[in-house]
């Protein structure tokens, strides 16, 4: 194959030959110049006479980058999943995508493992390659149709709940959606970052793609980053920008007079829901201090992952803001008949490059052309202040936990053999108000966050007398407490 992938991979690659681009706390590293070679082995597994999708169950490690890598060198597809979210999501994906193969490479060193599917999943055999640190299984009949030319990534909306919805990102959208990152935190050679993130994550991914854009370098570290372990590679590793979500900044806001041992530790980004005015200045401080640089984001996968920064410079006086649109896009105001004037509220649209080609909810779906011409209706609610977004709530039924996003339709739904709640975002949890017993709710929260893909104790149970309906039945939610 060649054309957009053969060029975005050329970008990736574009670095210093002899300089650093990916290293691991096993001591790996590979160069700029040994990209290519680095992931043969990859291309010739993947190796197909039309494009392909390719599902990758992906980790934090060195052969969920290589197989990305590789997917873009062969101009194919890649869909990235969770290594670790459960069977019967996992076998909903793969039912209404049908990709063409299917690569498995969980975190190395993770605690617990995730298992792999005891064999490959029906209609699948396992592929004549050797591919360290991943498993490989390939389709016995071709799928119906291709991939659309232009289709490079294929992330997921909606968490580990199961619904099979993604997001159709082109070659263009994560070409330009790396540099205007990589230009936003002023990256340069000297910057790696650690993958703090997960890599089926929009946002993890893009911290991996601008930094290789700036010519720069990064980590694979599969250690949570709340553990001390995580922040003994990070310095080991030579790593310069660590990457997060408001829920890890306010665990890790009680170990700050710690990171002083951490001499490298120059630049942080957050992203996602909201971290507290309390904790932005609170680590923007100690990062001015030492010379370093506090960057707030705000992104949706269906950008390829950030629409604004918020640059340092504009610290504290723009405390609350999620900042400017990033090189390329432009922010606008949903009103009618025109825009709204500064401060008022309303739906936020971001119009740029790295804004989706559309959904897509089965294989039929992924030969689409793109279907959004560059504007993204965000479904999230702000205002603008001379250019700097303020981010107010969500006008759809999204939440947003530890990065994830979740709809609120699907937890109810996963709840409802043990009685009926009402889900509605609480900001770095779900809260689920009940008119009805807790017990059976209270057994089935460990399974059902499982399902969703975050601790248990970020699911919040509160009883009430009764839960509120309008006038044609259902669920009122504005009347709940707190919503």
């Amino acid at each position: 194959m060649t054309g957009g992938g053969q060029g975005l991979f050329a970008t990736l690659a574009g670095g210093d030959r002899t300089a650093p681009a990916l290293l691991d706390g096993d001591g790996t590293t590979v160069l700029y110049g040994q990209l290519a070679a680095w992931t043969d082995p990859w291309a010739r597994a993947l190796d197909s006479p039309r494009k392909a999708l390719v599902v990758c169950f992906a980790g934090r490690s060195l052969p969920t980058l290589q197989c990305w890598l590789a997917v873009l060198r062969l101009g194919h597809a890649v869909a990235m999943l969770d290594a670790g979210m459960p069977a019967a999501a996992r076998d909903r994906f793969l039912a209404a995508h049908q990709p063409d193969l299917i690569a498995w490479c969980p975190d190395h060193g993770r605690t617990p493992p995730s298992e792999p599917p005891p064999g490959p999943p029906p209609g699948y055999r396992a592929a004549d390659a050797a591919l360290a640190g991943a498993i490989l299984w390939r389709r016995a009949s071709p799928p119906p149709g291709e991939p659309h030319a232009d289709l490079a990534l294929v992330l997921s909306t909606s968490g580990s709940t199961g619904n099979p919805k993604a997001v159709r990102l082109s070659y263009g959208n994560v070409a330009a959606n790396s540099a205007s990152v990589a230009a936003s935190l002023d990256a340069t050679s000297a910057d790696r970052a650690a993958t703090s993130l997960p890599l089926h994550f929009g946002y993890g991914l893009s911290v991996v793609g601008s930094h290789l854009v700036a010519g720069g370098s990064a980590a694979v570290i599969a250690d949570r980053p709340t553990g001390r372990a995580f922040w003994r590679r990070f310095a080991a590793l030579g790593c310069t920008g660590f990457p997060g979500v408001a829920p890890t900044y306010e665990l890790l806001h009680r170990m700050l007079p710690d990171f002083d041992r951490v001499p490298g530790l120059r630049v942080m980004t957050s992203s996602g829901s909201r971290l507290r005015d309390e904790l932005v200045l609170r680590f923007a401080d100690w990062l001015d201090r030492r010379g370093g640089r506090l960057y707030m984001m705000y992104g949706q996968t269906e950008s390829t992952s950030r629409m604004t920064c918020l640059h340092p410079r504009h610290l504290p006086e723009r405390v609350g803001s999620v900042g400017t649109a990033i090189p390329g896009g432009s922010l606008s105001i949903a009103g009618s008949p025109e825009p709204p004037p500064d401060g008022r509220s309303g739906e936020i649209i971001y119009r740029g490059p790295n804004v989706m080609m559309g959904y897509a909810e089965n294989r039929a779906d992924l030969a689409l052309s793109d279907t959004t011409a560059g504007v993204l209706h965000t479904g999230d609610l702000g205002y603008l202040d001379g250019g700097f977004l303020y981010l107010t709530g969500r006008q759809k039924r999204i939440a947003k936990v530890l990065g994830l996003r979740i709809s609120l339709d699907d937890v109810e739904r996963m709840f409802e053999d043990a009685g009926v709640v009402a889900a509605i975002d609480g900001g770095d949890r779900l809260l689920l108000f009940t008119d009805g017993p807790t017990d059976r709710l209270e057994r089935a929260r460990v399974p059902v966050a499982a399902e969703i893909g975050i601790p248990a104790s970020l699911l919040s149970f509160r009883r009430i007398q009764a839960l509120p309906r309008t006038a044609n039945g259902k669920l009122d939610y504005r009347s709940l407490p707190g919503s």
